[in-house]
């Protein structure tokens, strides 16, 4: 496989020339957003801002913050705050089922940053539209809360007539599985078909083959999967050569679980001063007629987004395309989904909220709906007349599934030269470890997260919730973004790439980096290096997290004790919300670990948060200020 581009030279970087960035790096959240925009072609400039501030010629300067609480009050102070209050550890602790637990990398943080990023882009975008804006600002409270909005709109949804689903597996071990030789892995199996082929193939029992496919499908939207033990014996007597030639005869995909020098490699970072390229690979069109003059260009609507006025066509399936037209929709863009006659069949998933799928909503409310039979020319039709004056095609099909619903690249760019091509991907332009369907887990294996989740003493293991579908979303978004700015300076639209290998290269970025140059801080070997107190405590009726600066002479001296009391023990006399409580009078900022998302749209600190119409949505993340007349 061939170097993905997030580690190779780019062609995004001189979109935004001319702009100097200063200020505002003291959180990792504004470093990302740092490292984003000169990537983009900002220059690094001296200056004593507080926030982040972009300056260009004469223009008002567009400062950019992101801090971590947002509007609530009180709220987290750092990464493990965050995903403690937001519901991150819950989901993320679904997979063993023993409790919430910490994400091993800064998602809320690095969703944050994207987030910032993105914001900053629509900003200067709207500036080229004649929309002054001169703040932008989120948080990464408000970046966490929407990377668990499908799981939150599922926890609190209304649903009048339930439709349980059957009876799942709650006995078992998730994945992955490991091999007779040693081998951990991750299976992709995208049809029933496939996988009772491959336990067939294998030697599995039918029974425990056939019961277990149903929650191995859902694992996507329930972030957990407990697998029948007998399927885990199977695989332990199969060297892994052989189980990757049963799943190519079963169409299906198995990737190991890789470490990280396996991608340090790939990266080239073991240069002097390498390091991980861009999340995105933005290039533009200029094969076709020329680009049309200022004077074509028609004046925006009126109108309170960034976005106002421009139109996105969405070819999106399940979460990672879907997340990229909401980033759009949210910041004003007109989305219009396609999708088959009679609708998404997601928009039937349980549990409802009204007469649509809660988990679906939570990603598409607000779009817009064509429905089209791609499989007829008048449903390709139906396609052509929107892209025809829409300013971005957006999809996250499997390569090569465009082209063969005539929806390829060169077909829509001749049919609108301006417009800009987006796909959110798995490997980002590479074909990938051939022939690895690209989905979450299966990326999450390839890229070496296994190891980086978790810390030293536990088998790496992929997280169940979305992390990179969700992550990669965002990231497409913020090409989308950076390429319409682009067009609005030299009219070609433009092609765009991101997705999930992107994703997992920018949350382990700093990492990597640290590690090929043997500069770790807080890591061991890559994996976080944690003691008791970095990990949600017990209580009495619940769990505590406090902020990762605490040592455990900070929490004796505000408990009263000596270096000889048990910690641990203590915090389980009494509840998560008391001592919450005295630990914040002794300025800790502990906060209780939410362990169900449903408590989340019951409280009232959360309110201006969300908004609720039979189930709890996440509302926009960001604020945007212009300057008073």
């Amino acid at each position: 496989m061939k170097t993905p581009p997030t580690g190779s030279p780019h062609n995004a970087a001189t979109i935004l020339t001319g702009h100097r960035i200063s200020g505002g790096t003291g959180t990792p959240a504004e470093r990302l957003c740092h490292r984003h925009l000169t990537d983009l072609g900002a220059q690094p400039h001296p200056g004593d801002h507080r926030d982040l501030t972009l300056t260009t010629g004469d223009t008002d300067p567009l400062t950019i913050g992101v801090d971590w609480a947002g509007p609530l009050r009180p709220g987290p102070v750092d990464e493990v705050t965050t995903q403690a209050r937001c519901g991150l550890m819950a989901v993320h602790g679904r997979r063993e089922g023993t409790g919430p637990r910490r994400i091993g990398v800064d998602y809320a943080t690095t969703a944050a940053g994207v987030l910032a990023t993105t914001a900053a882009l629509a900003a200067l975008l709207a500036r080229t539209r004649g929309r002054r804006t001169t703040h932008v600002a989120t948080s990464v409270t408000e970046a966490a809360l929407l990377c668990v909005s499908h799981y939150l709109a599922t926890a609190t949804a209304q649903d009048d007539d339930p439709h349980p689903l059957p009876a799942l597996i709650t006995r078992g071990t998730p994945p992955p599985f490991q091999s007779a030789d040693g081998i951990r892995f991750e299976i992709e199996c995208l049809t029933p078909d496939s996988w009772h082929r491959l336990w067939t193939l294998l030697g599995a029992p039918a029974r425990a083959a056939a019961r277990s496919w149903l929650t191995f499908d859902i694992r996507f939207p329930r972030a957990e999967a407990l697998l029948p033990d007998e399927l885990h014996t199977t695989t332990r007597t199969h060297p892994f050569t052989e189980i990757t030639s049963a799943a190519l005869q079963a169409g299906a995909a198995v990737s190991r679980l890789r470490d990280h020098q396996d991608r340090i490699t790939e990266l080239g970072l073991r240069r002097t001063g390498a390091r991980v390229g861009p999340p995105w690979s933005i290039t533009p069109l200029t094969g076709h007629r020329p680009p049309p003059t200022t004077t074509d260009r028609h004046p925006p609507p009126a109108g309170e987004h960034p976005l106002a006025g421009l139109h996105v066509v969405e070819l999106g399936r399940r979460i990672q395309g879907p997340v990229t037209g909401m980033v759009l929709h949210r910041l004003g863009a007109t989305v219009t989904r396609i999708e088959p006659p009679g609708g998404d069949p997601h928009r039937g998933f349980p549990p409802m909220a009204g007469d649509c799928s809660a988990p679906f909503l939570a990603l598409n409310r607000g779009k817009h709906v064509a429905h089209a039979d791609l499989r007829t020319p008048h449903g390709r039709d139906t396609v052509m007349d929107l892209i025809r004056t829409t300013d971005v095609f957006l999809h996250n099909l499997a390569p090569g599934k465009p082209a063969e619903l005539g929806l390829g690249e060169s077909t829509l760019t001749t049919l609108n030269p301006r417009l800009v091509y987006a796909q959110a991907s798995a490997w980002n332009g590479t074909p990938g470890p051939a022939p690895l369907h690209g989905t979450d887990f299966i990326v999450q294996a390839y890229a070496g997260l296994g190891e980086t989740l978790r810390p030293p003493g536990e088998p790496p293991a992929p997280s169940l919730m979305t992390l990179l579908d969700f992550l990669g979303g965002l990231l497409t978004a913020e090409g989308v973004l950076a390429a319409l700015l682009a067009r609005e300076h030299d009219g070609h639209g433009r092609r765009v790439e991101s997705g999930l290998l992107p994703a997992a290269d920018v949350l382990q970025a700093p990492i990597l980096e640290a590690l090929a140059t043997g500069r770790e801080h807080g890591r061991r070997a890559g994996r976080p290096a944690w003691t008791a107190l970095d990990r949600p405590l017990r209580t009495a009726d619940g769990w505590l997290a406090i902020p990762s600066a605490t040592t455990a002479t900070h929490l004796h001296r505000a408990t009263g004790t000596t270096g000889t009391d048990d910690l641990t023990a203590l915090l389980t006399t009494d509840s998560a919300t008391t001592w919450a409580q005295r630990l914040r009078a002794a300025d800790i900022a502990a906060t209780p670990v939410c362990t169900d998302l449903a408590d989340l749209g019951r409280d009232p600190e959360m309110a201006p948060l969300l908004h609720h119409d039979r189930a709890a949505f996440v509302r926009s993340p960001w604020r945007f200020h212009r300057p008073t007349p």
